[in-house]
């Protein structure tokens, strides 16, 4: 029975219901500051800075309320993102939270610090513990499920609440009051609570059955600023796919050349981070035209 399965692991499954909350978090995050914020300033400067500065704080708010109470809702044992395991643990205090942690903590990003593997490995943790109740489900309920919705799965960073399973007090306590018990009105037993365990076994599989495969294989992380041209070129590639490319003209390379040429090393990097800029717009938002202009300096003149 699904009932026995859950049980015997109710601890753990229990944590999946905080998994939306973290998400919804993470990904406002990295859309608002991908590109946009440098590796050593991510290092540096606390939560609490976003969430009193900007004119989205109060979204910015609400967001990280939802994201606190899950974080210090989690009882997990042994969280895993690929062969590393770190420890889970949270040493400051919830309240303490936003003054006391960097941003670099909850921005997705393995490539070159393990800042944020303890998230990384949490999420992926929490959606593989869902992977495992819907396949023993899906390999042990056989005649409840389709082959059509077995093979359904969901990016873990795009889910939506429905696609979580919750085995929270509140929602079980729901669904047995609703479905699943009845009042023995015997004389003598008023008060007597009988639970039908047949209809809180086929509860528990319609709640498993509406739900998805949550895919971790690939995870969305934050690029950091200037770090456009190391191992991470995707944002190089989805404007190559985005834009027509056309080479530039020799008289255009040798005035490149000897800007480059006279430009001290600071200046190439904060060159660089502009240019980081200009991709992101045209990515997201380049209008069909914007592969006739023919120098950064028009493009940013007429575009942004």
């Amino acid at each position: 029975p699904i009932t026995t399965f859950l049980f015997k692991r109710f601890a753990d499954y229990v944590n999946i219901q905080h998994l939306y909350a973290i998400i919804v978090f993470t990904n406002y995050l990295i859309e608002k500051l991908n590109y946009r914020i440098k590796r050593i300033d991510a290092a540096e400067r606390k939560i609490i800075h976003y969430l009193t500065t900007g004119n989205d704080q109060h979204i910015m708010k609400q967001y990280y309320d939802a994201y606190l109470h899950a974080w210090y809702s989690l009882k997990l044992k042994e969280v895993r993102y690929g062969c590393q395991t770190p420890k889970f643990e949270r040493t400051v205090a919830k309240e303490h939270f936003a003054e006391s942690t960097s941003i670099a903590t909850l921005l997705l990003n393995t490539s070159k610090d393990e800042s944020s593997l303890l998230l990384a490995a949490s999420i992926k943790t929490l959606a593989d513990l869902q992977n495992e109740i819907v396949n023993y489900f899906h390999n042990n309920i056989n005649n409840v499920i389709n082959t059509e919705t077995k093979r359904k799965s969901v990016p873990l960073q795009s889910i939506q609440l429905e696609n979580i399973l919750r085995l929270g007090r509140i929602e079980l306590s729901e669904k047995l009051v609703d479905d699943s018990l009845v009042i023995n009105y015997q004389y003598g037993k008023g008060r007597d609570i009988i639970y039908d365990y047949e209809e809180i076994e086929m509860t528990l599989r319609n709640m498993i059955s509406s739900l998805v495969l949550i895919n971790t294989e690939k995870l969305h992380f934050l690029n950091y600023q200037f770090e456009l041209y190391g191992e991470n070129t995707s944002l190089i590639n989805d404007v190559r796919a985005r834009i027509k490319q056309q080479q530039m003209r020799n008289d255009e390379r040798i005035k490149l050349q000897r800007l480059l040429l006279a430009m001290s090393n600071d200046d190439i990097l904060n060159y660089l981070g502009s240019v980081d800029y200009v991709f992101t717009y045209l990515r997201n938002s380049a209008p069909e035209n914007a592969s006739e202009t023919t120098t950064i300096q028009t493009f940013v003149e007429n575009h942004i």
